[in-house]
């Protein structure tokens, strides 16, 4: 209802065919009013339409398929700080065919490293951290910074020591 402190009605408009629904994604979403925006087709299909966010990450790490060792499995990002350290991104394991998880894990392992910390995938295997020399674009719809209680996630920051590798 309008005015509720916990819930309200979602405000709803119908257009009348895909130019429409595209200027109140530009009015609503790129103008920095919402998040995003839900279509419904008049064929039933919904969808949930969100901008594109591109990032540059850089490998800090990798893991390898069981399956098939010769290729990545996933690749642990980070971002580089203004203080030459390293935040913890997350990881990514979307690749596409085999052939580019080769050619990843052949860019990945000659740069292996020692590190201090240690890191485990979705799977349980343990990332191999690398130099951090290979640069990733990857594509988001979405930045979480807190979980669904409210509190902020907190994510490793990590030195480069030299020969040392990497000091949390």
């Amino acid at each position: 209802y309008e005015g509720g402190k916990r819930s309200r009605a979602v405000h709803t408009e119908e257009a009348q065919d895909a130019a429409a629904a595209r200027a109140r994604y530009l009015e609503w979403v790129d103008s920095g009013k919402a998040e995003g925006m839900i279509v419904r087709t008049s064929d039933g299909r919904t969808s949930k339409v969100k901008p594109l966010i591109d990032l540059d990450a850089v490998a800090i790490g990798y893991t390898r398929r069981g399956e098939d060792p010769s290729q990545v499995r996933s690749v642990l990002l980070a971002l580089r700080r203004s203080d030459d350290q390293f935040q913890v991104l997350g990881s990514v394991g979307n690749f596409g065919d085999d052939s580019v998880r080769r050619e990843i894990l052949s860019r990945l392992a000659p740069l292996d490293c020692p590190s201090g910390f240690r890191n485990a995938s979705s799977n349980g295997a343990m990332y191999r951290f690398v130099k951090p020399e290979v640069v990733m674009q990857i594509r988001v719809n979405d930045l979480q910074t807190e979980g669904v209680d409210g509190d902020p996630y907190r994510r490793m920051v990590l030195t480069l020591a030299g020969d040392e590798g990497w000091k949390p």
